[in-house]
């Protein structure tokens, strides 16, 4: 029977922490569901223009350095690779808890370098392991009725396409949905439509040198969290905040199945944010007001805690993800 062409369905996703950054690693990897993949090679060709008495074939082709990266977005499972994800962009995982009613991985900005992870994505004729990652970004979106979602940005040292096909196995939760989420505002309930959330770690991670193809080893850069939310208008607070330059906190949060007396779950709580945007609009006539309010995290000593943020992921993984 002749292959067909591949599809979708037929992939997989799988990561695993290096035990140092570059150096490739397959064994027990972790496997999630996603939902679409960009992760590529780029520009490894060019075409060099040169004079050589020709008119035709007057170029050389040479093979350039190699930039490998791309994105991946997969609906939040608090017992998958999110663990994993977050702990490559943040740093240190301090677990506590129990397997009563869930370990809590409490993580947030170390300052660290990237320690480094492989993912490996079988496209099915196309077994391709990216080593050497880096997390360039996590962003979080959050909308009514729909899975939590995560979309990761990345930056990899390199890529071989020889690995063999591995079989996948995955966690029995369903994802993290969005209508069981609370969020609050200064430390009340807000009634939001949507939010989204993305952390960077601002990390160094194009170092390119000469005498190398491939780039060097990350190094930590300055962290930023920033997003958006759109909001109902039960009260003038946030409009009032904005106008007053007032600071506050924002805690994003979603719970899964029940672990004992716990749940599955993800907070992402941001002690201090400011908030930006515009005042409030009449959009039309049948429309309902909305604020639509991006906002920036801010780390002046003032927040409590005092963190750029905080996330806290709690599930039945009995090993913290930086071990």
């Amino acid at each position: 029977m002749a292959n067909e062409n591949p599809r979708g369905y037929q992939g997989y996703a799988a990561i695993q922490k290096e035990a140092s950054w570059g150096t490739k690693i397959i064994a027990a990897m972790d496997y999630f569901e996603f939902e679409s993949e960009t992760v590529d090679e780029k520009d490894r060709n060019v075409i060099l223009p040169v004079i050589n008495c020709s008119r035709y074939g007057g170029s050389k082709l040479i093979q350039n350095g190699k930039n490998v990266g791309g994105s991946i977005t997969w609906p939040v499972n608090a017992d998958d690779a999110t663990g994993i994800f977050l702990q490559q962009l943040l740093g240190t995982d301090t677990k506590t808890g129990d397997g009563t009613n869930g370990y809590i991985h409490a993580m947030e900005f170390d300052g660290t370098d990237p320690a480094g992870f492989t993912l490996q994505i079988s496209r099915k004729i196309d077994i391709a392991s990216y080593f050497g990652g880096i997390i360039d970004s996590l962003k979080f979106t959050f909308k009514a009725n729909d899975p939590l979602k995560c979309a990761a940005t990345m930056t990899f040292k390199d890529a071989v396409h020889t690995d063999p096909e591995q079989t996948p196995s995955y966690s029995t939760q369903n994802p993290l949905m969005c209508h069981t989420g609370t969020i609050q505002i200064g430390g009340s309930s807000a009634n939001i439509l949507d939010a989204d959330i993305e952390i960077s770690g601002g990390i160094l991670s194009k170092r390119t040198a000469l005498g190398s193809t491939t780039i060097q080893a990350p190094k930590s850069g300055v962290a930023t969290v920033k997003g958006s939310l759109t909001a109902y208008v039960d009260a003038m607070t946030l409009q009032s905040a904005f106008l007053a330059g007032t600071a506050t906190s924002l805690s994003l949060y979603c719970k899964g199945a029940a672990i004992g007396t716990g749940f599955y779950g993800l907070t992402l709580a941001v002690p201090q944010i400011i908030l930006h945007g515009e005042t409030l609009k009449i959009p039309n006539a049948p429309g309902e007001l909305m604020f639509k309010i991006p906002f920036e995290a801010q780390l002046t000593g003032a927040g409590s805690p005092n963190k750029l943020i905080l996330a806290t992921l709690t599930n039945l993984f009995a090993t913290a993800y930086s071990a």
